[in-house]
């Protein structure tokens, strides 16, 4: 039988509902975590699951995914990186500090890892030569550039922009490109968003966000 991405889903939902019947309950509004970049966000439980599983869907993650976990554990794609991939089954690829610094090329290809969550100024650094084994690239914090576009569009590499904040539990939008040229956010990941400045559609700094994802509370670094 062929092993398809909902057989896949299905397969880890039946596993973590078993898992889950056996754990002590934990009330949706407690505190999952705590992450300080340079103000603290609070984010409850209920937060957490609810967007592992919709960043699953809109990142096509599954059993077969092999994700590189390069982001610092401070900065909060790296949790993104860890929970979507290890809940969904998928095997997570952790290079040590001097791989993560001089050899993330050389990384990539030993370990086969297929997924990557890298910045634009990182990613340019990168070609498809040097990472055969890679064939999803997400694109975070920062705007896509044109330029990889093209190289990822023609070298076949499926290349996603998402989209969002530390507030609103990293991402909030979520965009596959299928040509080069292309320039969109993408539809929102369990949220409903508005464009607040019609004139700023370019930056896309200026969005509403309404979600039961969103994080409890934000404190200024005085506070923490």
């Amino acid at each position: 039988m062929r092993w398809t991405r909902r057989r896949s889903h299905r397969a880890v939902h039946r596993t973590v509902r078993s898992v889950a019947r056996s754990q002590p309950s934990c009330p949706g509004d407690s505190v999952a975590y705590k992450i300080c970049n340079p103000r603290s966000i609070i984010v409850e439980h209920a937060a957490v699951c609810t967007k592992v599983m919709r960043h699953a869907a809109a990142h096509c993650v599954d059993t077969r995914t092999q994700m590189l976990q390069f982001s610092s554990f401070v900065f909060d794609v790296s949790l993104s990186e860890t929970f979507m991939t290890l809940e969904w089954g998928g095997v997570l690829r952790v290079p040590s500090a001097s791989q993560r610094h001089e050899g993330v090329a050389e990384f990539i290809r030993s370990s086969n890892a297929n997924s990557v969550m890298l910045t634009f100024s990182f990613l340019k650094t990168l070609t498809p030569v040097q990472v055969p084994s890679m064939d999803f690239v997400i694109l975070v914090s920062e705007s896509s550039v044109k330029g990889i576009l093209q190289t990822c569009v023609r070298s076949g590499v499926r290349l996603m922009n998402s989209f969002g904040a530390t507030g609103s539990r990293i991402f909030y939008a979520a965009h596959t490109y299928e040509r080069p040229d292309a320039t969109n956010i993408g539809p929102g990941i369990t949220s409903s968003m508005w464009i607040a400045d019609q004139h700023d559609l370019a930056g896309w700094r200026q969005s509403v966000v309404e979600a039961n994802s969103l994080s409890r509370q934000t404190l200024s670094p005085s506070a923490t």
